[in-house]
């Protein structure tokens, strides 16, 4: 039986957050696995595979690390607070995400000088 195109993305996406979690395991500092597997569980098409809390507690660490400095990690940090339905919660980092960028821009820092 043939599948279609849809259904092997979504199959492929499940997989690769299946595999993200295994990686977790490994490294709970990785970065890329933490916003993998934080973006999958906030945004999978297939609402079985979706996990908001999960994907908030993923997604914090990244932020922690980046001191919300890096534009992915609040989008995924966002989605994530969304996805629980702490829609004011999402603004709010997403703001502060901006303004702190655009402080040290102003300042005439670049977004990783410390």
């Amino acid at each position: 039986m043939e599948r279609s195109v849809p259904e092997l993305s979504l199959r492929h996406k499940c997989i690769s957050g299946v595999a993200t979690d295994f990686a977790l395991r490994f490294s709970l500092n990785e970065l890329a696995a933490l916003k993998n597997l934080a973006w999958f569980q906030a945004n999978c098409p297939d609402a079985e595979y979706r996990d908001g809390m999960s994907a908030v507690r993923l997604a914090t660490r990244p932020c922690q690390l980046t001191k919300l400095m890096v534009k992915d990690c609040v989008a995924m940090l966002t989605a994530a607070c969304a996805e629980t339905g702490d829609f004011p919660k999402s603004v709010a980092l997403a703001e502060k995400s901006e303004n702190e960028r655009l402080a040290r821009y102003r300042a005439g820092k670049p977004a990783g000088e410390e």
